[in-house]
């Protein structure tokens, strides 16, 4: 991936301090300006509508703009923490969304903000493999498995939930996560997923 030069990395430093300082709107325009774009190709790469990507980077410009005395030139390139945001915004919407499952399937454990780049492009990729897997599943094993993962709740809880026998929700969780092991081992995807921890939370 090709960055921009030390000379731009220090304009975009600058940038961030005044409008830190004294919200100065021509920074922010340097800012947005530059980084708008390349955020919204960056989000409908991996997956985002163009919506939701301008939705993203609309939440992200937000907290530059009110939140940039938080960004700290020593733990970051100005780079690195608005894609950062973005990400993280990006993972803040799939939460809410059907696919919350995500969070607690453990596609991988967040990159702190000093974290480079291409380590949030590659955890983008692993969310982006593992959503498609979920999209797969059968309607009645996902329901499960939501209640399981996001509403915390125990085999037996979702048994008396759904009205399903016990045997038969342990059954249908394993099946699922059974599934999506196979996907990722037959498409490949297990090298780039080795620190995935899918069943953790499947007793």
């Amino acid at each position: 991936m090709k960055h921009y030069n030390k000379k731009k990395k220090n304009q975009y430093i600058e940038a961030l301090s005044k409008i830190a300082s004294k919200k100065d709107v021509a920074s922010f325009k340097i800012i947005f300006d530059y980084f708008g774009p390349r955020l919204k190709s960056f989000l409908m790469s991996s997956g985002s509508t163009e919506s939701i990507a301008e939705e993203i980077i609309q939440e992200t410009m937000t907290i530059v703009w009110t939140k940039a005395d938080y960004y700290n030139p020593k733990l970051a390139s100005p780079s690195t923490w608005i894609y950062t945001i973005a990400r993280n915004k990006k993972i803040d919407i799939l939460r809410k969304s059907n696919k919350a499952i995500l969070e607690d399937i453990e596609v991988a454990s967040l990159p702190p903000i000093e974290s480079k780049l291409e380590d949030d492009i590659e955890l983008d990729q692993k969310f982006d493999i593992i959503n498609k897997y979920l999209d797969d599943l059968p309607k009645d094993q996902l329901a499960l498995l939501k209640l399981n993962f996001i509403e915390e709740k125990s085999h037996g809880e979702i048994a008396k939930i759904t009205n399903i026998p016990l045997g038969t929700v342990k059954s249908r969780i394993r099946l699922a996560m059974e599934k999506i092991r196979t996907r990722i081992k037959n498409d490949g995807n297990a090298t780039d997923l080795n620190d995935v921890n899918i069943g953790k939370n499947i007793k």
